[in-house]
This record gives structure tokens, sequence and C-alpha cells, in this order.
């Protein structure tokens, strides 16, 4: 059966068993029949198939690197299995970008466990280097998903409106009731920067780790650049967002990084990147004691983490993980 690294399952011994049973049959769904992109190809069949598209060799050295940074920083991190990792192939006369932002893009899905992601679309760029670092960013952006802790349960009989029989009842920091409230409610980011949804902050932060993991690689390509497009993807990459234009990339970061960004220099003062890989350990070890000294320094500001995070709603819910 296919596993995350850090996946568990809770509930009485036979409930456990199902949620495996469950998943197994999931993961064992081809996956061609979950996506609608009429062309697409494991990672590694891509690069060995569409060179012409993508630059293999570039793309093998800037994952290596980047990987190595990565698990440098944290042991706990894993590379997704490569063909999990689904790679689309757009359409010329579309006008979708393709890449991280394509709208056909799909991220990282633990249930099913793969990841979608398309190519930079040709009408935009011909060139197999910026293919391939843009290949490279999505594959570890996922595989840092990946590797996050995760708690799946059996959803209860009561429970009527899930589209599954089981449940994500933990990702990382991130709690879920099977009735699909958050313990971290997602309006709560506009009260930044001392108070983030939880999930977003871990995107946030996978995406910071993942542009600082290729950036040195990016410095190379930028004086190659052809045109505005490669220079926009190039910035988006290497986590120079100071410098993209108004667009879906903007767009994302400013509903995403510049939040969580704003979260951990508020939290981390002059030393929030320290604190960010505080959080990091925490998405892969789901133990919440990694940050709760930033949070809970003393005896006087014990509860501040539930005043902070936790949503009305949950206070009345009973029989969930409690946030450990």
């Amino acid at each position: 059966m296919l596993t995350q690294p850090h996946e568990r399952y809770r509930g009485l011994p036979e409930e456990r068993r199902f949620v495996r049973r469950y998943l197994a049959a999931m993961r064992a769904t081809p996956v061609r029949e979950l996506l609608q992109v009429p062309r697409i190809l494991p990672l590694a069949e891509a690069l060995a198939c569409l060179d012409g598209w993508i630059d293999p060799a570039h793309f093998q050295q800037a994952c290596d690197r980047a990987a190595s940074y990565l698990t440098a920083i944290h042991p706990g991190l894993r590379l997704l299995p490569p063909q999990r990792e689904i790679i689309g192939v757009p359409d010329p006369a579309s006008e979708d970008p393709g890449g991280f932002h394509s709208r056909h893009g799909q991220g990282y899905q633990d249930m099913h466990l793969y990841a979608f992601a398309m190519l930079l679309s040709p009408r935009y760029t011909a060139s197999p280097r910026l293919n391939a670092l843009e290949v490279a960013r999505n594959y570890l952006h996922d595989s840092i998903h990946y590797s996050q802790f995760r708690v799946y349960r059996r959803v209860p009989p009561h429970v009527t409106n899930q589209r599954f029989a089981i449940w994500r009842a933990q990702s990382g920091v991130s709690f879920r009731h099977p009735n699909g409230i958050s313990y971290s409610p997602r309006e709560i980011t506009r009260q930044g920067p001392e108070r983030i949804n939880l999930s977003l902050l871990q995107d946030g932060v996978t995406v910071l780790l993942t542009a600082r993991a290729l950036a040195p690689l990016v410095d190379q390509e930028l004086a190659q650049a052809r045109n505005d497009f490669e220079r926009q993807v190039l910035a988006d990459i290497a986590g120079r967002y100071e410098l993209l234009e108004d667009g879906p990339a903007r767009r994302f970061h400013r509903e995403v990084t510049e939040p969580s960004v704003a979260f951990l220099r508020y939290w981390g003062g002059a030393d929030w990147q320290r604190f960010m890989l505080r959080v990091l350990a925490a998405m892969l070890s789901g133990r919440l004691t990694e940050v709760m000294p930033v949070f809970e320094p003393d005896r006087a500001s014990r509860g501040r983490f539930k005043r902070l995070f936790m949503s009305p709603d949950w206070i009345a819910l009973r029989g969930v993980d409690r946030p450990r």
C-alpha cells in the first residue's frame, strides 16, 4: 500500500483497519481517471519523453541541490515518489499560462496520494530550462506537503455530509472535525499579523522554503530570460515577490505568502526564519509543542494558542483529536 511518511490512523482497531483499506483503494485508482486533462505523464516519463519541453539534466540538478538543502533543514522531509507526481501538457491554444498558478493544477492530493502540476505553456515560453525549474518547484512544494504529519479517521455514522467514508482529522498543525469545521477558521487571517489560518500558514511556509531552496539556481537564469513572462516566473520561483506584476502569481502571494511572512515576523521578530523552521518541525511531527514556547512562554500566557486560533464553533465539539 502507498503511504505517506508520517501518516497515522486513529480509532478502534477495526476502524483503523477500515481507514487503511479505504486509503489503499483510493490510492489504487488510476490517476488518469481522476484528472480532466487530455495529456498527462508521470514525472519520470515526462522527463524522458518531453525533452523538447523540459531539460531533464537541469531538473535533476535543481532537484538534487534543493532536496539536499531541505533535508539538511529537517531530516523528516521526503520526496514524493516520482510516479505520483503527474505532469500535464498544456494546450498551446489556451491562454492559461500553466505552471504553479495554472487553473488546471491541483497541487498535492493526500488521500489519493498524488500531485498534479502543469508545464508552462509554449504560448509564453519555449525554454526547457525554465520548465525544468518550474517542474522542480512544483515537485519540491508537493514533497513538503507529502511529508506532513496526517491523521485519518473513519467518519462517524451520524455525519452524513462527507464525500468519503474517512476524513483527515489532522494535517500538520491544522485540525478538522468530520462535519467540516476547522480548528482554525479561514477568516481569522484578516486579523493578522497576530492571527492566521493554520492551513494557510503551512502553505505559506512551504512556498517560502521551496523558494529559498531554489533561489541560487534562479539567479543564474535571470540574465538569460527572453521576455517578461520568463522573468516573472523566475521571480516567483525565487521568492522575489516584490518584482511580480498583477496577475495570478501576485494574487496568490498577496493572499498566502505575505500574510504568512507578516505572521512569522510578528511572532518570531528578528529571528522569524528560525521560527519558520519551528513551524516546519510541527508540520512534520504533528506536535504543537514545537511552536508552543513562542505563543505560551510562561504561566501567564497559558491558553493563548486557543484564544488566537480556536474557532468558536470548535469549542462545542466533542470526541475529536485534541491539538497536542
